[in-house]
């Protein structure tokens, strides 16, 4: 359950930060709040494709591939 916390805790900061980010203003020609955009998302879907695998996982079933997850 511990690792379950883990992972929402981080989809909640990456949400939280992508929020700042939005509310401070960001100019995405500005290549430093590109990456941090980018960054955070890519933090964020990484955690809830491991989210998604670790409940899949213990609800039994077994996934092979990532884009099996919404199928499953």
């Amino acid at each position: 359950m511990a690792i379950l916390n883990k992972l929402l805790s981080i989809i909640e900061d990456m949400t939280r930060k992508l929020d700042e980010l939005v509310d401070h203003g960001y100019d995405l020609n500005n290549w430093r709040d590109q990456l941090a955009s980018i960054h955070a998302l890519q933090v964020q879907a990484q955690a809830f494709i491991d989210l998604c695998q670790r409940l899949l996982s213990n609800m039994g079933i077994a996934v092979e591939a990532t884009r099996e997850l919404p199928r499953s």
